[in-house]
């Protein structure tokens, strides 16, 4: 199993192109792992509903409070 770990914080122009490329990648059997940092644009929302459509993708927020549909963070102290 390949586990893809994509970071990002205010990526929102950024982000939408990084995670078709991982929707095109031919492997059956991966994970992506969206870690949004504290943006302030629109990557949390991104991440979301990219999540959303896919059951291998999850999405992180370190050192914040899990909300309806959030991933609960394996990263918070």
């Amino acid at each position: 199993r390949v586990s893809v770990l994509l970071p990002c914080r205010d990526a929102a122009t950024q982000l939408g192109p990084a995670l078709a490329s991982v929707e095109r990648q031919t492997l059956p059997d991966f994970e992506c792992v969206i870690v949004d940092d504290g943006s302030r644009d629109d990557s949390r929302a991104i991440a979301r509903g990219f999540a959303q459509r896919r059951a291998n993708v999850s999405v992180e927020f370190p050192g914040s409070t899990a909300q309806t549909g959030d991933s609960a963070s394996v990263f918070a102290s």
